[in-house]
């Protein structure tokens, strides 16, 4: 569904919702949205900003800094 609205449409796609892990977040990026939020793994510590920053970074996406 990311990968046909982020085809479709010609604004930013922003994947919001259903991350448990950085693992998921790699994959909405693959699907070509322009950022991710992550409020509820940061809010409910499934994760630290650090963590997904590595993973993310590890698999080859650039990330703020």
């Amino acid at each position: 569904l990311i990968r046909a609205v982020c085809r479709r449409v010609r604004i930013p796609v922003i994947a919001a919702g259903g991350a448990g892990e950085a693992s998921h977040l790699c994959a909405a990026a693959e699907c070509g949205v322009s950022a991710l939020a992550v409020g509820s793994m940061l809010h409910y510590g499934a994760a630290d900003v650090a963590s997904l920053k590595q993973a993310l970074t590890e698999n080859g996406w650039e990330v703020r800094p």
